[in-house]
């Protein structure tokens, strides 16, 4: 796979390497994912409460942010049929980003999909590219 003229490969070693955390790589996978990629949004609903006073369930504070993806297909090698269905989706989305979490909704090209899990590329803690495992 190629993100702009990058093998992706490439880049995930690169960002494996256990160097002191990069900068630089961090702003040149978000400038390839900004070139190839698309936006994208996602959205976290905060977790509802019960309203003794009311008797009633009130929505939690959420939150909306916008991202730069690139979509993906998994291999039929990765689809195991359980953790990974066939008919999901791998996105990859810039380490600058704020990391989507399991049961947020990612919109991209029109079309919602829910988290599954993230995967974060980090050299010593330092988020350079998040995996992001998405199923509708």
């Amino acid at each position: 796979m190629f993100l702009g003229s990058v093998p992706l490969t490439s880049i995930i070693y690169a960002a494996q390497d256990n160097t002191a955390p990069d900068v630089a790589m961090q702003t040149s996978v978000l400038n390839m994912l900004t070139e190839s990629g698309r936006p994208a949004v996602v959205t976290r609903t905060g977790d509802q409460s019960y309203d003794p006073a009311t008797g009633t369930m009130t929505a939690g504070v959420g939150s909306v942010w916008a991202v730069q993806a690139l979509q993906m297909d998994y291999s039929n090698r990765e689809i195991d049929g359980s953790v990974v269905q066939r008919g999901d989706a791998k996105f990859l989305v810039p380490g600058v980003s704020k990391a989507p979490q399991v049961n947020d909704i990612m919109t991209f090209a029109g079309i919602a999909w829910r988290v599954i899990n993230t995967t974060a590329v980090a050299p010593q803690g330092y988020p350079i590219l998040y995996t992001v495992q998405g199923r509708r």
